[in-house]
């Protein structure tokens, strides 16, 4: 389980792809968490993909040993706006990842929406610290 502030910066840039791809308008710009996966695979050099991936993965396996909303409590503290109410929606953002193909989601990079992954976070406080 995450305890703590320092404990959070292990999702550094899940965190940030949080921010940056999932934030309140990204359903009207991607669609879909999968889409928002995708655009991201699409524009941010492989080396981030595969930071955020991991992450995402750690993320994931964690959450699944924890009750649903210990770990929407601390994916709303990592960043962004996405509510998923199961681990399904996170699997399916592994998968976007992963570069599996998105039925009916666009497949374009929003060129307005450039991440990177090497420019400083704001702080976030834990589920706890709330």
């Amino acid at each position: 389980m995450i305890d703590n502030t320092a404990a959070m910066g292990e999702y550094d840039r899940f965190g940030k792809f949080l921010d940056d791809y999932m934030g309140e308008e990204f359903r009207a710009r991607y669609e879909t968490h999968k889409g928002a996966g995708h655009a991201f695979r699409m524009a941010a050099p492989a080396e981030d993909v595969a930071a955020v991936l991991a992450e995402l993965e750690a993320f994931l396996a964690w959450a699944e040993t924890v009750p649903t909303r210990t770990w929407q409590a601390e994916l709303t503290a990592l960043g962004g706006r996405w509510k998923p109410r199961s681990v399904g929606p996170l699997r399916g953002l592994v998968g976007a990842l992963r570069g599996k193909a998105l039925a009916g989601a666009r497949r374009t990079a929003d060129p307005a929406s450039p991440l990177s992954l090497s420019a400083p976070r704001r702080g976030r406080a834990t589920a706890r610290e709330m």
